[in-house]
């Protein structure tokens, strides 16, 4: 089953429900509240999770982009090298 959740100020995470897991497909995180968003929902989410994620966030019109990433639970974060 597809599932779409959406979590305030245009954040939303979607994805697909099997055997009561969720198998995330798409994060939507932009724009304001992105930042709250990664600390307050994802963060705690995944930390609870198995399997492994990352992904590019680019903060502020591009000034600062970091690699983020979770394996196990355990988050990552360090600059992009471009």
């Amino acid at each position: 089953m597809e599932v779409s959740l959406e979590c305030g100020c245009g954040q939303k995470i979607e994805g697909i429900l099997k055997n009561g897991n969720l198998h995330v497909t798409k994060l939507n995180m932009s724009g304001e509240g992105s930042g709250g968003f990664i600390g307050m929902v994802l963060r705690p989410a995944l930390a609870k999770s198995t399997g492994s994620f990352s992904a590019l966030a680019v903060w502020e019109r591009g000034d600062n982009i970091t690699n983020i990433g979770f394996q196990d639970g355990v988050y990552k974060e360090e600059e992009a090298e471009l």
